[in-house]
């Protein structure tokens, strides 16, 4: 190797050298701010995979009470029309059913009241009879 030849390979090796040199240290240094980003990123979407996992969470929880809300509803429904199937009953089967209204019948009235509000004392006109003795 003679001339140009000789000259120019020593050459492209220490450029091939220094490029190498160049390319590692941009990958261990990270001079762009590669990582940076990345790490960026995944941070963002682990804070967003968690407030997604909470708002699932507070889904299934409101879900889990309105389905029990509906079936306390129902039950309820259930003792209060059990309650209401025995006084009519009660009241049909009494001597002064077709009678007008006297104090025995009233106070069969109020009793029947008295425990429909004590199944829902939140109800409207509950509050004076619920806590009455029969």
């Amino acid at each position: 190797m003679t001339g140009i030849g000789a000259r120019v390979l020593p050459n492209l090796m220490w450029g091939a050298v220094v490029l190498g040199a160049v390319l590692l240290f941009a990958l261990l240094s990270d001079p762009f701010g590669w990582r940076a980003r990345r790490l960026d990123r995944a941070e963002q979407a682990a804070v967003h995979g968690r407030a997604e996992a909470q708002m699932r969470h507070a889904e299934h929880a409101a879900q889990a009470a309105i389905v029990q809300g509906q079936r306390d509803l129902q039950e309820h429904a259930m003792v209060v029309a059990t309650i209401t199937e025995k006084s009519v009953g009660e009241a049909r089967g009494q001597g002064d059913a077709k009678t007008p209204l006297g104090d025995d019948r009233h106070q069969r009235l109020r009793e029947h009241d008295r425990r429909l509000c004590e199944q829902a004392p939140s109800l409207r006109g509950c509050s004076g009879l619920a806590g009455t003795a029969p």
